[in-house]
């Protein structure tokens, strides 16, 4: 374990002329972090919520306002700000504490990284600082708001924007205003750490437990509430707290900030929840505020503050030598490391198969170290169901591979936020199978991260052999294109995250194990539901399901990209596509798109899509193989399900 933590110089940041709160997230999602924060602008305490989008070489780029808060007066405008996925549209949203109007405002991200109006709910009690987290375990995102006298109100989300009915509870000895949340334990269930300001008056050197110059840790329990505190001394009076991964061995720490000694001091957490001595670090004049973020991408999780003094924002960059976030705890969980604003990546590669079952390998989030989701444990009745619904596709692998496609070449690269836990699954075309002491075998590997073999049945022996991957974290970027695939219906090109000016260049190589001379294209679609745009306004006028969906579809097309090949041959082909869309692969069935052209609607052959809706038998004909590797079924019905008829691998490269 790593037992100390370093950062390179401080940087300063000029970010307006009385900034009150600050928080770093990726709002457009670009994989780059940036900043939200409050400031008057020097109008008059004309307090509003400022956006600057970040860069790659860490910096940030020119504030976007919003108007928040309500009422007259200064002490009605926002002190704090606070981000979550409130609609569950994957974009992360915005939320304030208003002071003395007693209200946070709401604003959703239009997913581009600006937001719309503010949307106002009333907590009941002076707002001066405001938390998000799943509070009550259903998966949604909830708010708290502390009120600087030991009070805490929480709305419980309801996961599509909305919240319910308000809960009010107490925290005792301790500034409630400077909270900061994390599951310190590892319990699955959020725990709090605030300013220890306590009962010690003594002008002695000791270091009570209880003395104000110390931060307090409270673990949460099942009922929403918090317990007694754990006293941490930090050498001076603490301004604020939070929370990050400093050495990178997946547990969370803290840093405290103060403003009588211009200095911040981080204490590494142990995996039983209790924290080390603090290591100081130097900042900017009179710092009052702190928040953790990976500001330069390095995957490290960096420091913030906003400085009274000088009117400007510090940042420590990381530079410690982390170890892995991606470990194995206990069992067949694997966790990530971090805070919910660390993005760790894995690659997972297919390292052998014996198996001839077409097998699907995936994998799902677990709510705690034990892989219970939603209180149910695994192995339990309505299991299966739940652990389904949240998973992810990582590979389908083919029975029957066309000549020269070899899925031994296959990896997958994904990425998840810090905090995560996560368990694999195996399906074959009769069961889902989960791990146990008789299905999967995972080995610790001397090179980092981890072999996973599994026994599928298929075979009378107890060798974990049928299908062997390796799972490793990775600093490689996303392959283009990936956003949506994994997902169910989501074999498409997803280039939403890109301008409309963006070019791509596709480099294409087509297999085929199939009697049928089968054809491939690709339309645009307006969202990840399928609709399509016929008059060019960007909203979808016709929708999966709807009549004269195949022929929008067909009209739709990239007209320069079309894929076929000889049974048992090897094509390539080049094509290109731009960004701001989302392109998804049809299947024309043992013809060419041309008999879809004509006038003759009775010599139409067969198409399939990737939405189910969309196809007359209702069945799934195309599969992710791997990153932007799509495999097809070109019978109807799903045909023998072997999805071999056609394979499609597709490597996306950025036009100068």
């Amino acid at each position: 374990m790593t037992t100390s933590v370093t950062f390179a110089s401080v940087i300063n940041y000029s970010i307006g002329l009385n900034p009150q709160s600050i928080i770093a997230a990726d709002f457009n999602k670009d994989g780059i972090l940036d900043l939200a924060y409050i400031d008057d602008n020097d109008q008059d305490d004309n307090y509003q919520l400022y956006v600057r989008l970040g860069n790659s070489s860490g910096g940030f780029g020119t504030a976007q306002s919003y108007n928040v808060g309500s009422g007259s007066g200064s002490s009605y405008y926002p002190y704090d700000v606070a981000v979550g996925d409130f609609n569950g549209d994957g974009y992360l949203d915005l939320v304030t504490a208003n002071g003395d109007s007693q209200t946070v405002s709401l604003l959703l991200n239009n997913q581009s990284g600006s937001f719309s109006s503010a949307i106002t709910f009333n907590f009941g009690i002076y707002a001066e600082v405001v938390k998000v987290g799943d509070f009550d375990g259903d998966g949604n995102k909830d708010i708290s708001v502390a009120d600087g006298d030991e009070g805490v109100s929480v709305r419980f989300g309801n996961g599509s924007g909305g919240f319910g009915s308000l809960k009010s509870f107490s925290i005792a000895a301790g500034n409630s205003y400077a909270v900061a949340l994390g599951d310190f334990n590892g319990d699955g269930i959020l725990d709090l750490v605030s300013p220890g300001i306590g009962d010690d008056d003594d002008d002695d050197d000791d270091d009570d437990d209880d003395s104000e110059d110390s931060i307090a840790v409270r673990f949460g329990n099942s009922v929403g509430s918090f317990g007694d505190a754990t006293y941490y001394n930090v050498g001076s009076e603490s301004a604020a707290v939070a929370v990050g991964d400093f050495n990178g061995d997946g547990i969370l720490d803290i840093v405290s900030v103060s403003e009588e000694t211009n200095k911040v001091s981080v204490l590494l957490g142990k995996s039983n929840g209790s924290f080390g001595s603090a290591f100081k670090f130097t900042v900017g004049n009179e710092p009052y505020l702190v928040k953790v973020g990976d500001f330069n991408n390095d995957g490290k999780d960096d420091i913030s503050t906003i400085n009274d003094d000088n009117l400007a924002l510090s940042v420590l960059l990381n530079n410690s030598t982390p170890q892995s976030k991606f470990t194995n705890p206990s069992n067949d969980i694997f966790q990530f490391g971090g805070t919910e604003f660390t993005k760790i990546r894995i690659k997972i590669t297919i390292k052998g198969r014996i198996s001839q079952q077409f097998n699907e390998l995936g994998i799902f989030n677990v709510d705690d170290s034990e892989g219970k989701i939603d209180g149910i444990a695994p192995g339990a009745v309505g299991y299966q169901e739940k652990a389904l619904a949240r998973s992810k596709t990582i590979f389908s692998i083919l029975t029957n591979n066309p000549t020269g496609y070899n899925s031994d070449d296959l990896s997958r690269i994904l990425e998840f936020q810090g905090g995560t836990q996560l368990r694999f699954y195996l399906r074959t075309s009769t069961t889902v199978i989960f791990s146990s002491t008789t299905t999967q075998q995972i080995t610790s590997l001397s090179t980092g991260g981890f072999s996973i073999g599994w026994n599928d049945g298929s075979r009378s022996n107890s060798l974990f052999d049928d299908l062997v991957i390796g799972v490793q974290e990775t600093d490689e970027d996303l392959p283009i294109g990936i956003g949506l695939q994994g997902r169910t219906q989501g074999e498409a090109i997803d280039l939403r995250a890109f301008g409309s000016d963006s070019l791509f260049s596709a480099s294409f190589s087509i297999y085929r194990e199939a009697s049928f001379n089968n054809y491939v294209g690709f339309y645009k679609v307006t969202d990840e539901n399928g609709g399509i745009d016929t008059n060019g306004d960007g909203v979808a006028d016709i929708l999966v399901g709807q009549e004269g969906y195949l022929q929008a579809a067909i009209n739709s097309r990239l007209t320069e990209i079309g894929l076929s090949v000889a049974n048992q041959g090897r094509g390539n082909s080049q094509g290109n596509f731009t960004g701001g869309g989302i392109y998804v692969p049809f299947l024309v069935v043992n013809s060419g798109v041309e008999a879809l052209l004509d006038s003759n609607t009775d010599n139409d052959p067969t198409v399939f899509f990737t939405f189910l809706g969309a196809n007359s038998d209702n069945s799934r004909h195309v599969r992710v193989l791997g990153d932007n590797t799509f495999g097809f079924e070109d019978l109807v019905g799903g045909g023998d399900g072997d999805f071999n008829d056609v394979v499609v691998k597709i490597k996306l490269t950025a036009s100068a």
